[in-house]
């Protein structure tokens, strides 16, 4: 027999017996039909016990048991108790009426009235309360299958349904036991007893996030008033979507689609993530010129596609797309994504990884003309190693990367253009010392040559000398702490020292040419070797001597080494400052302390060792007291200026109000730049209720006052 219940919303097969079939039962049920019942109030056939407060009743013709006053039937794995029950052994079935209860190691299902079939486990309810995970579902009609289960005229409530809180009503649902997929037809959302609105049909999987539906309104500028809903439309393991409409009230109807798909298969090596985010409108209110001071047409719109796929561990297809109608459409309707990107690539890379060649095949293209752009079209990259292919005391790298390349402007123009192949190589030996010593000799060489249009062609050649020495030393302290989770410190160690020296053979310096893919000041740890420039355009004969130390503080708690701590340290102790590429030495430093939970703390800076300027320092400190309070700091400085000081909290007030706030300080200015509040309620069980204001100010489109008010429903 099979038999069904549903644990944590996933229906399950809790016992298989096989009551019926056996000599044994034949010979009993011979037995019993000779001798009937008489005044007996408990019933035992192979392994299923019948009983009642009165005595059972037996019928010889009909062959049935009745079982009246609190009527109980027990089996292994199954408990049926009613207080009307007849047991028809022909169809080996049973009926219950009245207070039925249905469960099975804890887990049960209520219903007015029953019928189990013993021998299948299928079952079909009457007036029927249930649960699956975390709702509890009121139905006309269940029935039960080895497949499926079937509701009729149901109600689904959250288990910490409250007045007020909404609900579901359901005409018909279908729930797929092997595939934990519901689908549903003729829903309508309950409020106090009452229903609004009929959706025709949802499909969804019962381990998926429960939908959002967002109710929006509020000012926002420059567009000005609105009002509009956001809502879930399909919400499974690997597909979600969603959509957003949005009236503004002196621009028009704004829609706004999303899409995503994610598929990370445990048990497969294919990955699989992508994200596309659309919106229109045709806006009918003020438009100002766009970043070319050209007219805006009403229709507008933008599309950002995005996305990664790897397939079998050796070949990865990534797609970044990003279309709009015009320079201010993304910054006017979605506000959050152009804060957070304000540059947009357009690209697609195919990648094939081997065991030692890996290929590359790129294209960057212009897809808004407003925007320049520098494309390539294509752009492929070989690379083979690193691998010992003359003996065993090296080991090589070769790349090889041919690139048709141009600029267009912000008119779509074509402004200058030319073909590249670049060639380089490099061979390194690793030689290790005791006590933590390693030497690494290298020699690296680059030839490129450049086919100019409308100019001569370039062709010219470089070669490094590389040597490098590591010192790396440790040590183990002992130190247990409950309060800390440790048991042990490890401090690790590293003096690192190395010398870099570009040589230039023979060729050309570019110099009448304008260069496409310029070496751009990395405001990290910048690159030192030759072949990490295989993306410039500007190379040149530079040399540098840069030393570096490293700390580590890892916590040895339950067996493994987590990271507590860590410093960096470099410095350019010379440069040679005659070199177009590297003129200047740099001093580094970056530290993160990460002890505990509640504890983060960041600080990275860069400056010319010469003459002390800044080029870019960055500090982040963020607290959590673990149960309703999070506050974090951030301090950004820049060489150019634009320093800017950013807080940042959330704190609980209680269990269903929280607070949260935002603010930016930009000291070149003395101005507060930005400002952010947000009070958030979850009352009643279900609602989520919001109200924030903010405002920009120094910019010339958003320095007004903005407000907003939202609604969640089916917040749990």
């Amino acid at each position: 027999m099979n038999f069904f219940l549903v644990e944590n919303g996933v229906p399950h097969i809790l016992h298989e017996v096989q009551f019926f079939g056996t000599p044994s039962f034949f010979f009993i049920f011979f037995f019993s039909l000779i001798f009937p019942l008489h005044g007996a109030r408990k019933e035992v056939i192979q392994g299923i016990a019948l009983e009642a407060d009165n005595p059972l009743e037996y019928d010889q013709e009909k062959e049935t048991i009745t079982a009246t006053g609190n009527a109980l039937l027990t089996g292994d794995g199954i408990h049926l108790s009613a207080e009307r029950m007849i047991w028809y052994r022909k169809t080996a079935t049973v009926r219950a009426d009245g207070s039925v209860v249905l469960g099975v190691v804890g887990y049960r299902l209520l219903a007015k009235s029953l019928t189990l079939d013993l021998q299948s486990g299928d079952f079909n309810a009457e007036d029927v309360k249930t649960g699956l995970y975390p709702w509890i579902i009121e139905a006309e009609q269940l029935f039960a299958s080895d497949s499926n289960y079937t509701i009729e005229n149901a109600i689904f409530t959250h288990e910490n349904h409250q007045r007020f809180s909404p609900g579901l009503y359901i005409d018909k649902a279908i729930y797929e036991i092997n595939s934990t997929r519901l689908r549903a037809k003729d829903i309508g959302l309950t409020i106090d007893g009452k229903t609004f609105g009929k959706l025709p049909k949802l499909t969804r999987k019962i381990s998926t996030p429960e939908p959002r539906f967002d109710l929006l309104g509020g000012e926002e500028n420059p567009l000005g008033l609105y009002a509009g809903v956001r809502f879930d439309i399909l919400n499974t393991n690997r597909l979600s979507s969603k959509l957003e409409t949005i009236s503004y009230f002196d621009r028009g109807v704004f829609l706004g689609p999303q899409f995503s798909y994610f598929a990370p298969e445990e048990e497969e090596s294919d990955y699989h993530k992508w994200n596309a985010i659309l919106g229109g409108i045709k806006d009918e209110g003020e438009i100002v010129k766009d970043s070319r001071n050209l007219h805006i047409n009403q229709e507008r719109g933008y599309m950002n596609i995005f996305g990664i796929s790897r397939f079998q561990d050796q070949w990865t297809v990534a797609l970044e797309l990003n279309t709009f109608s015009d320079s201010e459409v993304y910054r006017d309707y979605n506000r959050n994504g152009f804060e957070q990107n304000q540059w947009y690539n357009n690209a697609i890379e195919v990648v094939y990884e081997g065991e030692d060649l890996t290929i590359s095949v790129a294209t960057k293209w212009q897809a808004n003309e407003f925007q320049s752009q520098a494309e390539s079209i294509p752009n492929i990259l070989v690379t083979y190693g690193p691998k010992s292919i003359w003996n065993k005391w090296t080991h090589e790298i070769m790349q090889l990367e041919y690139a048709d390349r141009n600029v267009r402007n912000s008119f779509g123009q074509k402004e200058q253009a030319y073909s590249k192949l670049d060639f380089g190589y490099k061979s390194a030996s690793s030689f290790r010392f005791r006590k933590g010593l390693t030497y690494i000799p290298s020699i690296s060489f680059r030839w490129q040559t450049f086919d100019v249009e409308g100019a001569d062609s370039h062709t010219r050649s470089f070669w490094e000398t590389g040597n490098e020495v590591n010192f790396t030393l440790h040590a183990d302290y002992p130190w247990e702490s409950a309060a800390w989770k440790t048991k042990e410190l490890r401090h690790v160690m590293t003096f690192s020292a190395g010398h870099n020296h570009v040589h230039s053979l023979k060729g050309s310096t570019m110099a009448n040419s304008a260069l496409i893919e310029p070496y751009l000041e990395n405001s990290n740890l910048g690159p030192v070797e030759l072949l990490d420039y295989m993306d410039s355009d500007n190379l040149a004969p530079y040399e540098v001597i840069r030393i570096g130390w490293e700390h580590e503080l890892l916590n040895r708690g339950n067996g493994s080494y987590d990271l507590w701590a860590d410093l960096q340290l470099y410095q350019d102790v010379w440069v040679d400052s005659s070199s177009t590429l590297l003129p200047n030495p740099y001093f580094y430093a970056q530290a993160r302390l990460h002890p505990a939970r509640w504890l983060e703390l960041d600080a990275q800076t860069k400056t010319n060792s010469d003459t002390g300027e800044l080029y870019r320092s960055a500090y982040g400190l963020k607290l959590l007291d673990g149960l309703q309070s999070e506050i974090s700091f951030y301090y950004l400085a820049y060489d150019q200026g634009n320093d800017s000081l950013q807080t940042q909290f959330v704190h609980l007030l209680g269990e269903s109000k929280s607070i949260a706030g935002a603010v930016r300080y930009d000291p070149q200015i003395e101005m507060f730049s930005y400002w952010s509040g947000e009070l958030r309620i979850r009352k009643p069980t279900g609602w989520e209720w919001s109200v924030y204001l903010s405002q920009r100010r120094g910019t010339d489109r958003e320095n007004k006052l903005s407000w907003g008010l939202g609604v969640n429903l089916f917040s749990f």
